[in-house]
């Protein structure tokens, strides 16, 4: 049968008795996040955790032992340090050591510090003032930067990604006009996410340069016929002397391929003129 419980403790801000009771209790309750309000200097005390109930005699009045928590421990974990160096500051404050992760980042040296978790393996403790006794911390450590593999084919990409435990997969094509066709123009990594030893990861793929429809210049002047063909990043074959002042006067007769052919950039465009 439920009983009211009194149960004495002192205000910690002006040390007068107070009297703090729980509604109900029994034995085996475990009471917790009681608060009271101090009658004598009005000050507001979150009791927090209080521990189990065992039995005690009817109108008996107990004290109770409140908890501060965790021995709070200064957190002087940084990034770039080296693993062993924060492996030894975790077990002298102590804290628990959780596995490790290890994660790219071309930034932060091989072997250091990138990040340090907290209990919910999500907050990054690093920065933070303390942190309590005992708690979890799972170091985040840098696996170095992921080989640049641009331009490589695809073989040699997946080969160069192996040797640090990434597996490759074809990813998306696109036009590119650095880098050739079946080459890798680079990884296909999203962003806000990271990636670690044993992941597999997309590569792009180079379709080589776009394809472009040869602009129309017949019958225009060679000083308005080049800049478009300069614009579609073609390249062509031309008398040279009808460069300079009198590129106005000059007209352009025809082009091969002819105007409207589909061909890529880069390519090389024949141009006759008139005369």
């Amino acid at each position: 049968m439920s009983r009211p419980l009194p149960q004495v403790s002192a205000c910690p801000e002006c040390a007068g008795p107070v009297v703090v009771s729980f509604e109900y209790w029994q034995p085996g309750l475990i009471a917790h996040n009681a608060t009271w309000v101090c009658p004598h200097c009005d000050a507001r005390v979150e009791l927090g955790f209080v521990g189990r109930i065992t039995s005690v005699a009817k109108g008996s009045q107990v004290t109770l032992l409140i908890s501060s928590g965790r021995k709070l421990v200064a957190f002087s974990i940084t990034q770039g340090m080296p693993v062993a160096a924060a492996e030894a500051i975790i077990k002298a404050a102590p804290w628990t050591e959780k596995t490790a992760i290890l994660q790219f980042d071309p930034k932060v040296p091989q072997e250091t510090v990138i990040a340090a978790y907290g209990a919910d393996g999500k907050t990054n403790l690093i920065g933070s003032g303390s942190y309590g006794q005992e708690l979890p911390v799972t170091l985040v450590v840098s696996a170095g930067a992921i080989p640049d593999v641009a331009n490589q084919s695809f073989a040699q990409a997946s080969t160069a990604l192996a040797a640090v435990k990434l597996t490759a997969q074809e990813g998306d094509h696109a036009y590119s006009d650095t880098v050739a066709k079946g080459n890798v123009i680079g990884l296909e990594v999203p962003d806000g996410t990271f990636l670690h030893p044993n992941d597999s990861v997309k590569l792009q793929i180079s379709d080589g340069p776009a394809p472009v429809a040869v602009p129309n210049i017949v019958g225009l002047s060679w000083a308005k016929a080049k800049p478009l063909l300069d614009a579609a990043g073609l390249k062509y074959n031309y008398d040279h002397t009808a460069d300079g002042p009198q590129s106005a006067l000059i007209f352009v007769k025809s082009t091969n391929p002819k105007p409207g052919t589909m061909v890529h950039r880069g390519d090389t465009i024949n141009v006759r003129f008139t005369g």
